[in-house]
């Protein structure tokens, strides 16, 4: 059977740069970890189910389908290596719909998935499945071993044998017992509605990229032996946990909140670098509570207090300045 790296080079050896399609299947092979995969009809189905999450390929899903099948057919034509069946007889046209409101994605997707899951006769339970902001809909899935599965589905869904498939993730993330992002694993996530990052953690090192648009674009390479140093990963895999975690137990939220009660200690103590360390902590606060916890409301609150501490302490510092000093007494007036 012919591989994946092969149908790959293939793409590459045809100039993909001339076409949109073919350079989107070509990125897409190179920048989802497919190479080295067997090449078949698998690898087909998951390229559409990401493809047409995109806009411009819900637009134009006929001159797609066009094109990835002349690929497959011209590859099956010139490679020595083919499948019993050719490819291009087995490849579905897939009909899109969007489901707008998201209690009907919420029943589709538990429908779907409890499906899946007792004809693949496995032992996951579907734990929780909630409705989040932008159309996305959470999925938690609990394995055997009590390890976590997070999916996040977007509002698009395919008709397969009469069935509501939903296209691919826009997030995957798996974690272990500890419910901590599983090592030596396959990590993806929605960074926002084109960009999704994603990464592995081999020890110790998170390395990892974005892949970007409807071409399915690497960019954005990174390494780090820490996560938050990769702030945009980061920030928005927090807020993701803040919706099914218990935030107590989020060392981010705790230091969080630990900093800001700091800060009003500190400028209740008069230190000539209280404010300077202050407006620092409320910057970064600010931005936590408006891209990450957006619902928490002791954040809030301590967010708050703060502003209000910073405005009193300087309004203080102002009024201790603008005091008239003293006038020294003439030693001449009688």
């Amino acid at each position: 059977m012919a591989s994946v790296t092969q149908f790959a080079q293939f793409l590459l050896n045809n100039d993909p740069q001339k076409n949109v399609g073919r350079l989107s299947l070509y990125h897409f092979l190179k920048n989802h970890d497919y190479l080295g995969s067997n090449f078949d009809e698998n690898i087909i189905k998951e390229f559409y189910f990401h493809a047409f999450s995109q806009e411009y390929w819900r637009k134009n899903k006929q001159s797609l389908e066009k094109v990835v099948k002349e690929c497959v057919v011209n590859f099956q034509k010139t490679s020595a290596i083919l499948t019993a069946q050719p490819l291009d007889q087995g490849l579905p046209n897939y009909q899109i719909i969007s489901l707008e409101k998201t209690e009907d994605q919420v029943s589709a997707l538990k429908v779907y998935l409890s499906h899946q899951i007792k004809s693949l006769n496995t032992t996951q339970e579907l734990s929780n499945i909630k409705a989040l902001k932008d159309n996305r809909v959470l999925v938690l899935i609990k394995n055997p071993d009590q390890s976590l599965e997070v999916l996040v589905f977007a509002e698009h869904f395919s008709i397969v044998d009469g069935y509501l498939v939903p296209l691919s993730p826009v997030t995957h993330l798996k974690y272990n017992i500890e419910i901590e992002l599983r090592s030596e694993s396959s990590q993806k996530l929605e960074v926002s509605p084109f960009i999704i990052a994603r990464w592995e953690n081999k020890q110790g090192v998170f390395s990892g990229h974005m892949v970007r648009g409807y071409t399915f674009q690497k960019t954005g390479a990174f390494q780090s032996t820490q996560l938050h140093n990769v702030n945009d990963v980061f920030l928005n895999l927090k807020k993701l946990e803040s919706e099914f975690l218990n935030l107590n137990s989020d060392p981010f939220y705790a230091e969080t909140i630990k900093l800001l009660e700091k800060s009003i200690q500190y400028l209740e103590s008069g230190d000539e670098h209280a404010v300077s360390f202050a407006t620092q902590t409320l910057k970064k606060a600010q931005h936590t509570l408006k891209t990450v916890f957006s619902h928490d409301k002791l954040l809030a609150l301590l967010v708050s207090n703060l502003e209000y501490s910073l405005i009193k302490t300087k309004l203080r510092s102002q009024k201790k300045n603008q005091w008239p000093k003293k006038q020294p007494q003439n030693e001449n007036h009688l």
